[in-house]
């Protein structure tokens, strides 16, 4: 153990339990499922820039294709499971699956049910999306990944770092799925609006798998104090008011009659926007970069602290939220403030006054379970 305790949070606690993952990872038993699928997305795009360049028009998965197979069109398939756009993308594209794989392919489910997983959330992403109309042309495993690492988050394995150099051990145990989102905050950050949409799918599958199991809602019963509480309804009312609740009211068209008890009367006398998320996928440009760049980082970090044990470092969102509110009145989509303007102010105020749900110092995760620390590393012999 290092002599002087570091907290898991500072800078130099993120980069010594970063190193710590690295090295584990290495001299452990390699995932072979994602060892096997990071060589195939490797190997695709090296031939796609030697041999065969390809868009992702030409290689996406397409509706019609997935309600009705065609063995004929395999390239589309091979595609949305191994295309990457760029030399970056894929950098990125890799190495958050093998944070995944080794993470909780060999810590934890095993080969065979980590592929089982990754395969089904494959293939019910892209039909939600469609569905939705979020999309209909979909290439790449981004959103799977987003729906892995939730998965991940709610396994919660820990990492010893007894097994390393003293001099990069730390005095806690590692949790990685906060490396993990790491990754995926940046990978969400730099997405088109479109493609942001899909990892929000891809989120919310992974969180859908997750409740299947009967037991996380006893715990999420047992774990509901006051500050959780408080968080989870300001998250709730985020995610209503970004991507479900009308932005704005175009205008008023009141003819004199009332009817409130018919919809129609309400979307014809309040003619409405659609809600922000649908305006920043479709029209990034008209929003302005900003927006989009405003509204990615909430979008990834609010769920992060509702699932974190420092709810109160929510209020380190009020300063995005409101800008982003300040950035939305200025553009042309918006006239009078609708429901969706409403839940983002509420939300910019909720964020201010989130409690502490217990002692900053305290684990990260309300799942500790001393029996999912992974075993420590033995340190190989003659190395130092």
């Amino acid at each position: 153990m290092v002599e002087d305790p570091i907290d898991a949070l500072s800078p130099s606690g993120v980069v010594k339990s970063s190193f710590c993952l690295m090295y584990l990872w290495r001299v452990g038993k390699a995932p072979v499922f994602t060892v096997l699928l990071n060589t195939a997305i490797w190997g695709n795009y090296l031939y796609r820039i030697f041999m065969e360049p390809a868009s992702k028009e030409q290689v996406c998965l397409l509706p019609d294709l997935l309600y009705a197979p065609n063995p004929g069109d395999w390239p589309r398939y091979l595609g949305y499971f191994l295309f990457t756009p760029n030399f970056v993308r894929t950098v990125h594209v890799t190495s958050f699956l093998g944070a995944l794989g080794y993470t909780l392919e060999r810590d934890r489910m095993g080969t065979f049910m980590y592929s089982a997983l990754f395969v089904i959330l494959s293939a019910c992403i892209p039909a939600v999306c469609f569905f939705l109309n979020i999309s209909n042309c979909m290439a790449g495993l981004e959103s799977t990944a987003f729906a892995v690492a939730v998965v991940t988050h709610h396994q919660n394995i820990l990492v010893r770092s007894d097994g390393v150099d003293k001099g990069v051990q730390v005095p806690f145990d590692i949790e990685p799925r906060w490396h993990i989102w790491a990754i995926a905050g940046l990978m969400l950050i730099f997405a088109e609006p479109g493609e942001a949409c899909e990892l929000v799918v891809g989120m919310v599958l992974g969180l859908i798998w997750v409740l299947k199991d009967p037991e996380v809602w006893g715990q999420l019963a047992s774990s509901l104090k006051p500050a959780r509480r408080h968080i989870a309804l300001t998250t709730v009312l985020y995610v209503v008011g970004m991507f479900v609740a009308p932005l704005s009211v175009l205008q008023i068209q009141f003819d004199g009659n009332i009817d409130v008890a018919n919809w129609s009367w309400w979307t014809t006398t309040f003619p409405s926007t659609p809600s922000l998320g649908k305006i920043v996928a479709e029209a990034p440009n008209a929003v302005g970069r900003e927006l989009c760049i405003l509204a990615k980082i909430v979008t990834i970090a609010l769920p992060m602290i509702a699932m974190s044990e420092r709810t109160h470092y929510a209020c380190a969102l009020v300063l995005p939220l409101v800008l982003m509110i300040m950035y939305v009145m200025q553009t042309a989509f918006f006239h009078i403030p609708h429901l969706g303007y409403v839940l983002l102010v509420a939300v910019a105020y909720r964020a201010w006054y989130t409690p502490q749900v217990s002692d900053p110092k305290a684990r990260t995760g309300s799942n500790y379970n001393p029996s999912r620390v992974s075993r420590p590393a033995t340190r190989p012999s003659g190395g130092g």
